[in-house]
């Protein structure tokens, strides 16, 4: 058999890569003693020893976080998944957009509160600003929430229908809004900042709601449910409108201070934030029209 064979290396990979837990908690153990004194008291630092500590303490971590996976998935996750809660959160869509719409109603809360404050604070029109448009977006996902508690979904298509182009109308509006306020930021050359390390933290949340919103919007486009795919537009709005909000702070907070650089990244990703929800808005309007229309010429 030729030792260098691709069924041979394979083998030896995951040989490598799944050695037990026992090789796994050895090698964590020996690698975490080994950096102590080369990271805390600047020990072997000019010696080439310290190089096979670093390879050793990467493979260490590597196995380690390997078997940490294997553990969540055949161990922690069938466990998890046994619980009735979660197994209904996992096979039940509507049960999960129905979660997923209340914990984003806190979450809207909270953020249209910390904007409001930290505007009032630090006396910035553009905080101030986007913590009203947080909250007029709460306000249309508190109405739709209270209507999808009311009547199941699906259940009368031409009242949903009517919310949803009720919900475009009001995301138009409020676009138009939110245009003139980024037209006055720029002209006034307007900017602010988050405090100490809280910039991380909001980079990480819009990145996630971001993503969240997007995959949430195709997923319920199947659904056929116009109250839930507004539910899930107002989420990407609001994504959109914390993503612009991240970058005029992140350049603010990194930027090289050249204010025409700023104004230009500020209003080409305003613009673009604004095109796309008044993109939105119209779909759902004109969608919705369509929709009515075809009902009642059905005479459904």
């Amino acid at each position: 058999m030729n030792r260098f064979s691709p069924e041979r290396c394979r083998a030896l990979l995951r040989r490598a890569l799944y050695p037990g837990w026992l090789v796994v908690l050895l090698c964590s153990a020996s690698s975490a003693a080994l950096l102590v004194p080369v990271l805390g008291q600047g020990l072997l630092q000019d010696s080439p020893i310290v190089y096979l500590i670093y390879s050793f303490s990467a493979y260490s971590l590597v196995i380690l976080c390997v078997a940490l996976q294997r553990w969540g998935q055949y161990v922690l996750l069938p466990a998890v998944n046994r619980q009735p809660l979660v197994r209904r959160y996992r096979t039940d869509l509507l049960f999960k957009s129905h979660l997923s719409l209340y914990l984003s109603l806190l979450l809207n809360l909270l953020y249209a509160v910390f904007k409001l404050v930290s505007g009032i604070r630090y006396g910035s029109v553009w905080l101030i600003t986007l913590g009203i448009y947080y909250l007029f977006l709460l306000c249309m996902r508190c109405l739709l929430a209270h209507y999808l508690r009311r009547v199941p979904v699906g259940a009368n298509l031409r009242a949903e229908y009517r919310r949803c182009r009720a919900c475009g109308i009001v995301m138009a509006l409020m676009n138009l809004a939110l245009m003139g306020v980024i037209v006055l930021v720029l002209r006034q050359n307007r900017t602010f900042h988050y405090p100490g390390s809280l910039i991380y933290v909001m980079a990480i949340y819009t990145f996630c709601a971001v993503a969240s919103a997007c995959v949430n919007l195709v997923k319920l486009r199947r659904q056929g449910s116009p109250v839930l795919s507004a539910t899930k537009a107002i989420s990407l709005a609001a994504a959109l409108v914390s993503m612009l909000s991240l970058e005029t702070a992140m350049l603010t907070e990194f930027g090289s201070g050249d204010d025409l650089t700023r104004q230009l990244l500020t209003g080409l990703t305003g613009g673009a934030v604004c095109l796309i929800i008044l993109l939105m808005a119209l779909v759902m309007i004109l969608t919705a029209n369509r929709q009515l229309r075809l009902l009642d010429s059905g005479g459904a």
